[in-house]
């Protein structure tokens, strides 16, 4: 296995903005709950639902993006994520066939891209920072 790591990407911030909104959404329904609630109309059962429902969902993804790792070693791009159930995934550096790069203005002016890293039947897309010196420290390894 690849021990040694020569880089890591970090997530970037803009990646959490989705998941704390939803969050944000939802956290006036927990708070409203105790409070006045009429449990005799259906449509303030299934609106209270809705946003329970988006705070669980915020509440998961701001865990799950918490927990992506991603690492550059001699001869593998590791990827790690989960929660509760860890996925690690190894691509081989010299099987990598394709690498894409996507800056939008916002993303040049904070620091962010989403880098796609293909090896023909498997393709991984992650929002990280500074996607510009990830690319080249991978092109670096793998043509080591």
């Amino acid at each position: 296995m690849d021990t040694i790591k020569n880089y890591q990407a970090e997530i970037h911030w803009m990646s959490k903005v989705k998941p704390c909104f939803f969050i944000a959404i939802g956290l006036p329904s927990l708070i409203l709950l105790p409070y006045g609630i009429k449990y005799e109309s259906w449509f303030s059962v299934a609106f209270l639902s809705i946003f329970i429902y988006l705070f669980i969902v915020g509440i998961y993804k701001l865990l799950l993006v918490n927990s992506i790792k991603i690492e550059i070693g001699q001869q593998f791009l590791t990827v790690k994520e989960g929660i509760l159930v860890k996925r690690t995934a190894d691509l081989l550096l010299f099987k990598m066939e394709g690498i894409g790069m996507y800056e939008s203005v916002l993303g040049r002016m904070l620091g962010y891209g989403i880098l796609t890293i293909s090896t023909g039947e498997i393709a991984q897309s992650f929002m990280i920072a500074n996607p510009k010196e990830f690319r080249e420290k991978l092109l670096e390894n793998k043509y080591r």
